[in-house]
């Protein structure tokens, strides 16, 4: 069995005892965690008491080396777990910087001669902590250089000890030491690359793919000093590991892209895009298949930085080369299941799978293999299948797969046929249902290690299985005592997923300091839970399976005891059945965390709406009438606000920075001002409406290229209004279009709702031009479509799409529309394979690509359609 603990003993009426030696108990498990426990290491038997280890550390990735003003000292997070058997006083946690990654206590086992290869760099005290009880304490940190270090800026290791002084009599005195990593200490960029946007498959073919292939890389600047302009070099590399291209270039990687990299601000990140012009290495000796991708920033080391051994960064694998790839991405399955004998055949349950191609040629027919599994690993039972059938899983059945175009997708659906696996013992309880596409390896690809997909858990057998599917809770929650008659409600949507009736049981809420609930039933920790307290409950009548209820509750608006009366924002959500009263198929997903809410006597400020034309005109000469917009604002909290303000920016990602107290030391490239607006005071619970003047101008790294950018709004950016939660200020609306072009759209498309294939019909189209500029004559085409996502005609012909007709569109202004009929022959698609059923009729503005517009996304509008034989 791969998991000794997967499931529950107690219907067969055993207990089982195990005890684990190679490994880790508790919580001391994390990157740089403590040795193995052994059980008895002092004594050579089974000993009790406390045991402390450091399991992780939060701190920033580079320290100046001149002191800093006392509001800004970084901060270190360190979590430290007993994982003993017995309660552990308090004590002190201490920070180090070191120059190697072996960390000297200087309690009472230190050396007789002075540490100079390390150095003190803060402290916090731990409370004391029950068997299996973590604790996170902050602190302020000293970024103190180690006498040895004779005061030379660059990387040192970063560590902690627990309990260096010994006031704590442990188990094992061995594991209170932790090492985190690498830092730089001093006053230099530091150059990283923090992320790496690549398609799955590259084509090294001929001919050359029609649209020239592009990659991202962010590279971010996580040192204490601005870094000049450098290079961000991409490669292609038969491993996992890239070097630097010096006078021997290595066998191994081939270049695939190069993009420079403008000065940055300490702390700021900029995304750079690059053309891909892959090859393979030589020593691959042209065979195509999956090789690694990863880039090198300032490779010839023209910046000097802090640390020089973090500049390489892996993305991962990509198929490179002339072949499909096939991968699925989307699994639909019941939320339980029964065994065969359960289900007539008329209400056999079904799974739904999505298959796509990913790579750069067709593939042919194939199919996919689901399964059962015990664990989140599947076995390929293909032409080359282990010895041994596995026993941790068994089939569930399998599906055919068309064949595929590149970037096309398919989503088959298949009836379940399952037993469970071998090992199993026909135990019921929680499964994983997983598939292997193209299992017997048919297909020559360009991955094979990416064929096996996990869709998750389902409750196998005969028991209910409730689940918490939705709450309703007020934003905010007063701490002061409210009248009966007024007193906070919550609803809470309580469902039976599972194959068998569920008793009455209880819905207990509660509010928390963080996204996890402690459940306070058999299965609750040996110590008190401070970070969550009840604050309401509610009975749940017996549902049948399928059956959902909403029962509702009075809110009791009560602060953990670790909050410490403190106003701000919480954590709330529920668990049902806490106590285990209701034999369930799965006791995983009994609790469900409804979100943040603000807790204590202050306003709270969020942006509901935002109007803005759909373009936005940024060329010379100005308009004559300025764009303008409303942004609707709310006080959700629980006390008026004073005035205020909202600003308004264009950005190139979907999420803004603000510049108020808290803002970064450097404006932000990504994106700029829009407009700007006053916000009057507003009672608890109420909203106002304002209007706004909007000038646009690009982002500075935009580099003035028009086309496609959020548009949102923050408000209260500079923090003037003392708030239940800063963090739901920011808006973001959508995309707009900025620029001087057209932007043609398809707003209405009409036609019948059911058609006799071959037969006509009649189908009237819609089209806007909502951009800044007269668009060019062009066309609207129509299509029936397996799917709801249409290819444009100016690449290869898409197999689940057919083209039924096409109307011509003359120039339209800004802001005009023209409406086309068509009339054409009901025909389906060729991946169809003359099936009737149901399918999508879509219509593509521009499918040739031939008017240049703002944005390329909103060309397309689908609907319905049924064809009959």
């Amino acid at each position: 069995m791969k998991r000794a603990a997967w499931r529950t003993t107690a219907s067969s009426g055993l207990l089982m005892l195990g005890l684990m030696v190679t490994g880790s108990t508790g919580c001391s498990s994390g990157d740089g965690a403590s040795p193995a426990t052994h059980l008895g290491a002092k004594t050579g038997s089974l000993v009790t008491g406390p045991d402390l280890v450091i399991t992780h550390m939060v701190v920033p990735p580079s320290f100046r080396a001149t002191n800093y003003p006392y509001a800004q000292a970084p901060k270190a997070k360190v979590t430290v777990c007993n994982q003993g058997t017995d309660y552990s006083d308090s004590t002190e946690v201490r920070l180090y910087v070191s120059m190697d990654d072996v960390l000297t206590p200087g309690g009472p086992s230190a050396p007789p001669v002075p540490v100079t290869d390390q150095a003190q760099a803060g402290n916090a005290w731990v409370p004391h902590l029950y068997p299996t009880q973590c604790a996170t304490v902050s602190t302020d940190i000293w970024p103190n250089l180690p006498p040895d270090a004779n005061g030379l800026q660059g990387a040192y290791y970063f560590g902690a000890i627990v309990d260096e002084y010994e006031n704590v009599s442990e188990t094992r005195e061995d594991n209170n030491t932790f090492i985190h990593g690498l830092v730089g200490i001093g006053d230099k960029p530091d150059l990283v690359i923090t992320d790496m946007n690549v398609p799955p498959s590259l084509n090294t073919g001929w001919p050359p793919p029609s649209q020239p292939v592009t990659g991202t890389v962010t590279v971010c600047n996580q040192g204490t000093q601005d870094s000049s302009s450098t290079q961000v070099r991409l490669y292609l590399s038969m491993d996992d590991a890239l070097t630097a291209m010096g006078p021997n270039p290595p066998m191994d990687q081939s270049p695939l892209g190069f993009v420079p990299v403008p000065s940055l601000f300490a702390g700021r990140c900029m995304t750079v895009s690059t053309q891909l012009t892959p090859q393979l290495p030589p020593d691959a000796q042209g065979n195509h298949g999956a090789y690694y991708v990863g880039a090198i920033v300032d490779e010839d080391a023209n910046v000097q930085e802090l640390r020089e051994d973090n500049n390489a960064f892996i993305e991962g694998l990509v198929g490179v080369g002339t072949r499909p790839d096939l991968v699925i991405t989307h699994m639909v399955v019941p939320p339980s299941l029964r065994g065969n004998s359960g289900y007539p055949s008329s209400q056999q349950p079904k799974a739904s799978v999505t298959v796509c191609n990913q790579g750069t040629q067709p593939s042919t027919s194939t199919q996919v293999q689901l399964y059962l599994s015990m664990d989140d690993v599947l076995t390929a039972m293909g032409p080359n299948p282990p010895p041994h059938p596995p026993m941790d899983q068994s089939p569930l059945g399998f599906v055919s797969v068309p064949s595929l175009y590149p970037g096309r997708c398919a989503t088959v659906s298949t009836p379940l046929a399952f037993t469970l696996p071998p090992l199993a013992q026909g135990l019921e309880g929680a499964y994983y249902v997983g598939g292997i596409v193209d299992e017997q390896d048919n297909e020559l690809e360009l991955r094979e290690d990416n064929n096996a997909f996990i869709h998750g858990l389902v409750g196998f057998g005969l028991q209910a299985d409730l689940v918490i599917t939705h709450m309703e809770v007020p934003p905010s929650l007063r701490t002061s005592s409210y009248p009966s008659s007024q007193s906070p409600k919550a609803k809470v949507t309580v469902c039976n997923q599972g194959t068998d009736y569920s008793d009455s049981t209880e819905v207990r809420l509660y509010i928390s300091m963080d996204d996890k609930l402690t459940a306070m039933g058999p299965s609750m920790p040996p110590y008190p839970v401070t970070d969550q307290t009840q604050a309401g409950n509610a009975w749940v009548p017996h549902l049948y399976p399928t059956q959902c209820v909403t029962v509702s509750t009075d809110i009791w608006p009560n602060r953990p005891p670790d909050a410490q009366g403190n106003e701000g924002a919480y954590f709330i959500g529920a668990i049902v059945d806490e106590y285990e009263n209701v034999q369930e198929l799965r006791e995983d997903n009994n609790a469900f965390i409804h979100g943040l809410v603000g807790i204590g006597d202050r306003p709270d400020l969020v942006i509901t709406d935002m109007s803005v034309p759909p373009s936005l005109y940024t060329g010379w000469p100005s308009p004559p009438q300025p764009a303008t917009g409303t942004v609707t604002v709310c006080n959700q909290g629980t006390q008026d606000s004073s005035s205020t303000q909202v600003r308004l920016y264009l950005s190139m990602d979907d999420a803004l920075t603000a510049m108020g107290p808290n803002s970064p030391p450097y404006a932000p490239m990504r994106q700029s001002p829009l407009g700007f607006v006053s916000v009057p005071n507003l009672m608890a619970g109420a909203c106002t409406t304002v209007p706004a003047s909007l000038h646009p101008q690009l982002p500075p790294d935009a580099y003035n290229v028009e086309g496609a950018y959020y548009v949102g709004a923050i408000v209260d950016e500079d923090a003037y209004v003392q708030e239940l939660r800063e963090d739901n200020n920011s808006f973001i609306k959508g995309l707009v279009g900025v620029g001087n072009k057209a932007d043609l759209v398809v707003t209405a498309l009409t036609g019948p709702s059911f058609v006799r294939m071959g037969t006509s019909f009649s189908a009237t189209v819609t089209v806007c031009n909502q951009g800044t500029q007269a668009s060019d004559p062009s066309s609207v085409y129509l299509y029936t479509s397996l799917g709801t996502v249409l290819t444009p005609d100016s690449v290869q012909p898409a197999p689940d799409q057919f083209l039924l007709g096409v109307a011509n569109l003359n120039s339209l202004n800004p802001n005009s529309c023209s409406t086309q009929p068509l009339t054409v022959s009901a025909t389906l698609p060729p991946s169809a394979m003359g099936l009737a059923g149901a399918y999508h009729l879509g219509a593509y503005a521009d499918a040739s690509e031939s008017v240049v517009e703002l944005r390329e996304d909103n060309n397309t509008r689908v609907t319905g359609l049924i064809v009959t034989p």
